[in-house]
């Protein structure tokens, strides 16, 4: 099934149309943590290896609904069905970028594309990748000129997602306490 995308004016909201499915993207807010939570929560139980996900905690994620970052839910009948949080890691030691050799001032114009979540029932329906370019509008309506992800080389339906939208296998390292992870890449297209 092909999903077809639209960005209406509204800035916050795109619609998504797979068939006879019909979603909603917009950035989260506080109230939408018990959803953003749940979706995890039940994507992490779901793992039949646990070392292709390492989950968030809800502290993480509450910081990142606006103070660390942003997250763009999707909603089907007016529940979180999938999200993206982008964290906005500036100078730390944590920024993807180090793991590359970026410059401070590279690694202070970038973001992470963090953690991306879809509850089984709603996969195959391009949520991953509608989700992905909403942060990279937000990120870069922003100011940001590059993306970074991390992705387990054996995760290959995410790591299609990002290539497929343009992103570069920068490294692959050990990472989150000897997890394998590819370090992914993309500039802003101007």
């Amino acid at each position: 099934m092909r999903v077809r995308c639209s960005v209406p004016s509204m800035p916050r909201t795109a619609r998504c149309e797979g068939g006879d499915v019909r979603y909603t993207c917009i950035r989260a807010e506080y109230t939408h943590l018990p959803g953003i939570h749940a979706v995890m929560r039940c994507v992490e139980a779901g793992m039949d290896d646990p070392s292709l996900f390492v989950p968030d905690d809800l502290d993480f994620l509450t910081r990142h609904i606006a103070d660390e970052g942003v997250t763009v839910i999707a909603l089907h009948g007016g529940a979180v069905c999938a999200f993206l949080v982008v964290d906005f890691p500036g100078e730390s030691e944590k920024n993807l970028g180090n793991d590359l050799g970026w410059s401070p001032d590279a690694c202070r114009a970038s973001v992470h594309m963090d953690s991306v979540c879809v509850l089984p029932e709603h996969r195959g329906h391009g949520l991953q990748k509608m989700l992905l370019q909403k942060g990279e509008e937000l990120a870069a309506g922003l100011g940001y000129t590059s993306f970074l992800a991390t992705v387990h080389p054996d995760n290959a339906a995410s790591l299609k997602s990002f290539l497929a939208l343009g992103y570069s296998i920068g490294t692959t390292k050990e990472k989150y306490g000897g997890l394998m992870r590819h370090v992914l890449w993309k500039a802003v297209d101007r």
